[in-house]
């Protein structure tokens, strides 16, 4: 029966009706009187048997008969089937001028497009999560950005693994656009979670294509501060690719997404990494200072908000800025160097693992 009321509803035009598993879960309930059925389905049951719209529901009929003549006189009905060309009788779907009047036409077009509309709005506010998963996401990716500052490297990408898997799933369920926007952000900021880690642990390669896949998602939802902190992670993976140069044209790149705040400032100094490796004093300066400025220059975004791995202390910049300068022999290292905590120098090179040779010149903590 399912199947051939959506082959009525074909004919007559309509594609927007569900599949067969929905709509015999509707057969059901009409059959159990539990509800009407929808003008425009009562139209195609009509189609489905051949019987004229307004002998629908009609009491006296002798079953397997219907009268479709005008006489009256009985005939044979279509059983679950439509005729051989799968073109509805005129008496069982009227046109713009049925038999029994415009009036009536009006009313049943207009009665099937609020049903239609009210279905519409039916499929479209099925929400693929609830408010209580999102929220654990959200703790989730929280959580993992702090923790990466001193935890365990292997054991937290596993996590960021596990996690994105699970966010991945959601996506591929209906959605609502606000809950997909949340979603594609988290699965953003996981992969530039994982890049990092997958760098630390001696997978450069394998860290680009995590922000490959992150820079998608950003995109997605046209992010522009996921998209300088994803840039930011590939120069970082081309750094311990023995790439200086393309290191420092992705640093580069970072700062159209993002040129003032914390991140912006990591960003300068990267990129003035290849200059103090050059030995080209007056560029690592000069990246430092413009660190320095953006710094200085209030921004807020989700990111920060988010914290951990994805902020930027001032302690942390003078470390960094330090460690620029120095590699390029600049005399004004030290300066900067006291400007950094006891405790943040060590987390630079703190993360070395066996199969890392050199510290990792680029990390939040």
């Amino acid at each position: 029966m399912a199947r051939q009321l959506i082959k009525a509803a074909k004919a007559r035009g309509d594609t927007s009706v569900p599949g067969a598993d929905s709509i015999s879960h509707n057969v059901y309930r009409w059959e159990r009187g539990a509800v009407t059925p929808a003008e425009r389905y009562k139209l195609y049951y009509c189609g489905a048997f051949g019987i004229p719209f307004g002998r629908f529901g009609a009491e006296g009929a002798s079953p397997g008969m219907v009268d479709t003549s005008p006489g009256g006189s009985a005939a044979p009905a279509y059983r679950g089937t439509l005729p051989p060309d799968s073109a509805l009788p005129d008496s069982a779907l009227p046109d713009s001028a049925p038999p029994d009047g415009g009036a009536s036409a009006i009313r049943r077009e207009v009665l099937m497009a609020a049903h239609e509309g009210s279905e519409h709005a039916e499929r479209a506010e099925q929400r693929g999560i609830g408010e209580a998963t999102l929220e654990q996401f959200r703790a989730d990716v929280v959580s993992l950005s702090v923790q990466y500052m001193t935890g365990e490297t292997f054991a937290l990408f596993t996590e960021m693994r596990r996690v994105r898997n699970r966010i991945a799933e959601a996506l591929g369920r209906r959605q609502w656009p606000r809950d997909s926007a949340e979603l594609y952000l988290l699965a953003g900021c996981l992969s530039a979670l994982m890049a990092a880690a997958a760098v630390n642990l001696g997978y450069p390669q394998a860290a680009e294509e995590l922000t490959r896949a992150g820079w998608a998602y950003a995109t997605i939802i046209d992010h522009r501060p996921l998209m300088a902190r994803l840039r930011l992670c590939a120069a970082y993976a081309a750094w311990w690719s023995g790439r200086p140069e393309r290191s420092a044209g992705l640093a580069r790149s970072g700062l159209e997404y993002v040129a003032d705040g914390q991140n912006a400032a990591q960003l300068y100094l990267f990129g003035g990494l290849a200059c103090a490796r050059r030995g080209d004093a007056e560029g690592a300066r000069a990246a430092v200072a413009a660190a320095r400025d953006a710094r200085d220059r209030d921004h807020r975004d989700e990111l920060l908000e988010i914290g951990g791995e994805f902020g930027f202390s001032r302690a942390t910049q003078s470390y960094y800025a330090g460690f620029v300068l120095s590699e390029a022999a600049a005399g004004d290292a030290i300066a900067e160097l006291e400007g950094a905590c006891p405790s943040c120098a060590p987390s630079w090179p703190a993360r070395s693992t066996a199969t890392r040779a050199r510290p990792a010149p680029w990390t939040s903590s």
